[in-house]
């Protein structure tokens, strides 16, 4: 449901599905580890490309976090947030330049903040597991590939070095590896350790031509 703002472009809309379905496997991450359970998930992107990536205990917080992560890139950027937006995430995005803001709910002094910015597009949409949704790309003239998304990417860790895996990082392992599943060909993710030993997106690079 779109709330308010100008209409959606065809680049919007590749942006708006990245950054939503993050959003829900961040959902799904915090539901399944209890490190991260009642959390809140923050997912910025631009160009398609995840940029920032957060967990925090407020809105708020994550929101920050996922912000420090990508600052320049985050200007102009589509954002995704788990939980209803309130006055104060409202009031700090209010201050920055954002194209999108999708989110479950928008607090009715949420909605009068931004409504300031005319431009500024909120979506309204309830995070979803996608548990049994095809994906569906066009590849060519009147061509089309079929296939299931892969939801279980993150079942067994291996080490390839003599050190075993430590239990202590696989909340993180999981985080990194639905972060890399979202950015493009020859990704690399670096993450760490945030607020709260909550994890976050500290830097992201795909493949480019030289």
């Amino acid at each position: 449901k779109i709330l308010q703002g100008k209409p959606l472009s065809y680049n919007n809309l590749l942006d708006m599905e990245v950054a939503y379905k993050t959003s829900c496997e961040l959902e799904k991450l915090m539901e399944n580890e209890g490190s991260c359970s009642g959390n809140f998930g923050a997912v910025i992107v631009k160009h398609l490309t995840p940029c920032g990536l957060a967990l925090g205990k407020s809105q708020l917080e994550a929101l920050e976090w996922a912000w420090s992560g990508d600052p320049t890139s985050s200007f102009g950027s589509i954002i995704a947030l788990s939980g209803s937006v309130e006055e104060d995430t409202a009031t700090w995005l209010s201050k920055k330049f954002i194209e999108i803001i999708i989110a479950p709910d928008f607090s009715n002094k949420a909605i009068e903040i931004l409504g300031a910015k005319k431009n500024l597009r909120l979506i309204k949409q309830p995070m979803s597991t996608f548990t049994d949704t095809e994906e569906i790309r066009s590849i060519g003239s009147g061509e089309y590939l079929v296939q299931d998304p892969d939801w279980d990417h993150d079942r067994e860790f291996k080490s390839v070095t003599k050190c075993k895996f430590p239990a202590e990082l696989h909340t993180m392992a999981k985080f990194g590896t639905l972060t890399t599943k979202y950015l493009k060909s020859n990704a690399v993710s670096v993450v760490g350790i945030g607020p709260h030993g909550l994890p976050m997106l500290l830097s992201a690079g795909m493949g480019q031509p030289s």
